[in-house]
């Protein structure tokens, strides 16, 4: 699992990671500030919040919601 924070205050970030313990791996994209085109938001064509991504070993993203990832996951256990 990792988070990317889609902000504008990295200090606001890390105050909240920092609040919640959150002690996964995590991104900030501040994209929103500029016209990065290489911003993992705009590549993955984000639009709301908290989005949802499940990536295979290979890269290739999976599933984008979770009802597509509970139904990977019970396709993998059966």
């Amino acid at each position: 699992m990792i988070s990317v924070a889609y902000d504008q205050d990295i200090n606001k970030v890390r105050s909240y990671i920092e609040r919640y313990n959150r002690s996964w791996p995590q991104a900030f994209d501040d994209s929103n500030l500029s016209n990065n085109a290489s911003s993992p938001v705009r590549q993955l064509q984000v639009k709301d919040f908290p989005a949802i991504f499940l990536i295979g070993p290979d890269g290739k993203i999976l599933a984008t919601d979770c009802a597509e990832i509970s139904k990977w996951a019970d396709e993998k256990l059966e």
